[in-house]
């Protein structure tokens, strides 16, 4: 298993308007996640998104779901919210799943 890199940016720096990305390269996996004035401000929601992301990402690699289709799909979207929310999206329900860990992460960490 290649190393995974979890990585907080700026979110200027995103491929695309988005508060959490993933990805590979020839050396390792990487998360890279973005604090967003009235979105993500603490390190709790931080830290959820990064495990969204992961889950997301490795639920997608198991099912055989090619990162360039996720891309494609992501910078082709025009919509409002996120584009994996919407259905005939090709990582619909791996989003899905990804999201209810995530809240109940972050509420974990507040509790």
């Amino acid at each position: 298993m290649k190393p995974i890199l979890i990585q907080e940016i700026p979110k200027n720096k995103q491929f695309y308007d988005t508060c959490g990305n993933y990805g590979r390269s020839k050396t390792n996996d990487w998360i890279l996640v973005s604090k967003e004035k009235g979105y993500i401000e603490s390190e709790e929601e931080v830290m959820g998104v990064a495990l969204h992301e992961l889950v997301e990402f490795w639920l997608c690699l198991k099912r055989g779901i090619k990162l360039k289709d996720i891309d494609k799909w992501d910078l082709s979207y025009r919509g409002n919210g996120e584009p994996g929310e919407v259905k005939g999206c090709p990582y619909f329900r791996e989003h899905k799943f990804a999201n209810k860990l995530e809240r109940l992460f972050v509420k974990e960490l507040n509790d």
